[in-house]
């Protein structure tokens, strides 16, 4: 029994060993590769996780803004900002999710200060520090940022910030605004289901809330809370499925990852299956009827008085 759990133990190591060499061929040092885990890890509602896979997939794309900085490469540093700049808002977004801003505020500002000029990242940064107690003049600056340009982010923000203070009323009339400049804008349609939903319009609730998961296919962090609103409305936990993007998704993934790397996958079946067999062979030896030396003596010598 002492060599079976030994053997296990030494085939779960090389196990583990290999799953990161495959994760290593399989690019995972990639923004990329961080983000889809992130988005997977956010569709089985781990916040801490797939904030951590986002923030290592802003990390490479920092990297990757360093090195467009260093060669002068005018094209690539404008998209390797881009792409800092909308990370860094979706690891703000889900750590506000999480009930975080203290920890949020700290990506929102990275991502203004990536951008300054990004009215959508100065939104985000003004909003999470109105979570994390700056009311009033996160409220104020949001009014002025507004005077200024309006823009369908902006108005968005004003919607979600005039929400958490329960003032309704102001949170439709911004959502239904910002809906109207933009009809895909996923995160409008998700505050104004909130509102509806509150104000007693149920039926409407739902049909917000189902444009809101619509419109979020590039947007985990809204999808996640729009799937909560949702299971809400729809007391069926039959359709926990479409709502999150849960077993499907990774299935999903899962098949992706074996069709491009079809081979190192075949290769690791094999080899647990070879590193498993001393274990699996000591165990069905173990359960195998032995007989016991006495039973064969006794019978031994009944065969041989009955052949004297």
């Amino acid at each position: 029994m002492v060599r079976l759990r030994y053997a296990a133990l030494f085939a779960l190591l090389l196990t583990a060993g290999w799953l990161l060499w495959l994760g290593y061929v399989a690019n995972w040092r990639q923004a990329v590769f961080c983000e889809s885990l992130g988005e997977a890890a956010l569709s089985w509602r781990l916040l801490g996780l797939g904030a951590a896979c986002y923030s290592m997939a802003a990390t490479s794309h920092r990297d990757e803004l360093r090195h467009y900085l260093a060669i002068g490469d005018q094209a690539g540093e404008s998209l390797a900002r881009r792409e800092v700049v909308r990370v860094r808002m979706t690891v703000a977004r889900i750590l506000l999710a999480a009930r975080r801003p203290d920890a949020a505020v700290h990506f929102a500002e990275e991502a203004h200060r990536a951008d300054p000029s990004d009215v959508g990242a100065a939104a985000l940064m003004w909003r999470v520090r109105h979570a994390s107690g700056m009311t009033a003049q996160a409220r104020r600056e949001l009014m002025l940022l507004g005077l200024r340009d309006a823009s369908s982010e902006l108005l968005t923000a004003l919607a979600a910030l005039f929400l958490a203070e329960e003032r309704f009323e102001q949170a439709r009339d911004f959502a239904s605004r910002a809906r109207e400049k933009d009809s895909r804008n996923a995160e409008a349609w998700f505050v104004l289901a909130q509102v509806l939903d509150h104000e007693g319009h149920s039926e409407d609730a739902r049909q917000a809330i189902h444009k809101a998961i619509e419109c979020a296919v590039a947007q985990p962090d809204v999808r996640l809370e729009a799937s909560r609103l949702h299971l809400q409305l729809h007391p069926d936990r039959s359709q926990w499925m479409m709502a999150g993007r849960g077993l499907d998704y990774w299935w999903h993934l899962v098949v992706i990852r074996v069709a491009e790397h079809w081979a190192l996958a075949l290769g690791l079946g094999g080899y647990v299956l070879l590193l498993f067999s001393p274990a699996l062979a000591g165990a069905l030896g173990m359960r195998r009827p032995r007989v016991s030396t006495q039973e064969s003596y006794t019978c031994s010598a009944t065969d041989t008085g009955g052949n004297s």
